[in-house]
């Protein structure tokens, strides 16, 4: 019975033993997992705290819509996922603790984030991501002549930057944010022009564009020519659409208009491009003018031994034709004093029906004025005050009320081919380089070009006279008493030409 109790007493002595050990040695375990030496990390999660989810929506830095297809990477778990169409990801059932995420995506700069995993929790993971950046890229050149064009001015309006276009004509932004940039242009004896260009992360947008010139001057003759000039000094080619001969050219109502053979009408906003307007007609088109609200053409006859035909429109995609009392080819028109008045030149050697009006520019009379002498008459002006018409043999003549002409000395004898009213001077030009002019309407003085070609255009604007003639020759003055020549583009003969306003 003693035995029996020391041994009871001995195996509860060991089992107290025991336990007190297992107690020290779960104390100084617990310790060292805490301490400092035991150098746990702060990214790391930890399995004895229970398990938590992240959850976020990635969204465009700018335009603040969600990115799909973003991959994402839990570094810290080594997982990853792919943002949705809503740029919505997540990661579940992750331990407590902190996790370094990568937001990466094409187009985009690369983002990272630590978030803290709590117990039973869903942590916060919205992020933005940036684009990256694009560039503008052109090159600028003449629509006309398709050189390229350098110092041109370029303003990016969006971004507040500028850049001048290089010696080739090329131009640049660079590292630009995604989105709409306003550029505009402009360089002197040009055409200003604004445009809207779209840039791309990691793209170069091309944004090449031509500039119109500002022309001042237009030129129209033989085989379809059209020359322009900003300057009056230098001449380029336009592209007609027509081989046809081109007779005149006048600004009407803030368009250019042409007229020419077999019923041709080109009409332009700026005399760079043409586009061709049908008259109705197969008549040879001389001369147009524009007043209240009308437009007249006056030409030559559709029919050999028929009389000359006049055209009327209002917007001149339609044209009402009218057949005259006169067999004479029409070669000019204006308007003054309630009266649309028109000259004739070629025809039959006849004395009468040299000179025609109108009230309205649809009834025609051809007849009550005192003129009588057999001479073309090929061009005809107002000063506003006065009418003046100019024709064979050095002859002008003028009336203030078209019925009654009074024929002014002019002391030549070519044939005078054009007359204009322009910087308080009526100026005529004609055969042999002959060039005369009148401040007062009735004292001409002779500034006739020795050794010239025929002159068969002229005109004044831009604070420059501007003469054009045979051989495709051109003659410019700024006080018409001294005249240049100038280098002229084609030898074609040349029957008018305009100042552009």
């Amino acid at each position: 019975m003693l035995n029996k109790f020391k041994n009871f007493y001995n195996y509860n002595l060991n089992f107290k033993k025991n336990l007190i050990v297992i107690m020290l040695l779960s104390f100084f375990s617990c310790s060292g997992s805490s301490g400092g030496g035991g150098g746990g990390s702060s990214d790391s999660s930890d399995d004895s705290g229970g398990f938590g989810s992240i959850s976020g929506t990635i969204t465009d830095s700018s335009s603040g819509n969600g990115i799909s297809g973003v991959s994402i990477t839990n570094n810290t778990s080594n997982t990853s996922t792919t943002s949705s169409g809503y740029g919505v990801y997540s990661f579940a059932n992750l331990s407590t603790g902190n996790y370094s995420l990568s937001f990466t995506k094409s187009g985009y700069q690369t983002n990272t984030a630590t978030i803290a995993v709590t117990k039973d929790q869903t942590s916060d993971g919205n992020i933005t991501l940036t684009q990256n950046t694009g560039n503008i890229s052109g090159t600028i050149t003449d629509s006309s002549s398709g050189g390229v064009l350098s110092g041109v001015s370029v303003t990016n309006s969006t971004s507040g930057t500028s850049a001048t276009s290089n010696g080739s004509g090329v131009y640049s932004f660079l590292n630009l944010s995604p989105g709409n940039y306003s550029l505009s242009f402009s360089k002197s004896n040009y055409n200003s022009t604004t445009t809207t260009i779209s840039v791309n992360s990691d793209q170069t947008s091309d944004a090449n564009i031509a500039l119109a010139p500002d022309n001042k001057f237009v030129a129209v003759g033989q085989s379809g020519t059209i020359i322009a000039s900003v300057d009056g000094s230098n001449w380029t080619t336009r592209t007609s659409g027509t081989s046809s001969e081109i007779f005149k050219v006048k600004q009407l109502n803030n368009k250019i208009y042409a007229v020419g053979r077999s019923g041709l009408l080109l009409k332009s906003n700026d005399g760079n491009s043409w586009e061709s307007v049908s008259t109705g007609t197969s008549a040879n088109l001389l001369d147009i003018f524009y007043y209240n609200n009308l437009y007249v053409i006056v030409g030559g006859n559709e029919n050999p031994g028929g009389n000359s035909i006049i055209l009327t429109s209002t917007d001149t995609s339609s044209w009402y034709k009218i057949t005259s009392a006169t067999p004479r080819e029409l070669s000019g028109v204006t308007y003054l004093n309630t009266r649309y008045v028109a000259v004739a030149a070629g025809g039959s050697s006849l004395t009468s029906n040299m000179i025609g009006s109108s009230t309205d520019g649809y009834t025609w009379a051809f007849t009550g004025t005192n003129y009588g002498q057999n001479k073309v008459l090929n061009g005809i002006t107002t000063d506003n005050s006065y009418l003046y018409a100019a024709g064979g043999s050095g002859i002008v003549i003028k009336s203030n009320d078209f019925f009654n002409w009074t024929q002014l000395t002019t002391g030549i004898s070519s044939q005078l081919y054009d007359i204009i009213y322009g910087s308080s001077k009526l100026i005529a030009v004609g055969n042999a380089g002959a060039i005369i002019y009148s401040t007062d309407g009735t004292n001409w003085t002779d500034e006739t070009i020795s050794g010239a070609e025929n002159l068969y255009g002229v005109t004044y604007g831009n604070s420059l006279f501007v003469v054009v003639g045979n051989n495709g020759s051109i003659y410019k003055s700024s006080n018409i008493t001294d005249w240049e020549s100038v280098s002229s583009p084609t030898s074609n003969l040349l029957w008018s030409v305009e100042a552009i306003e």
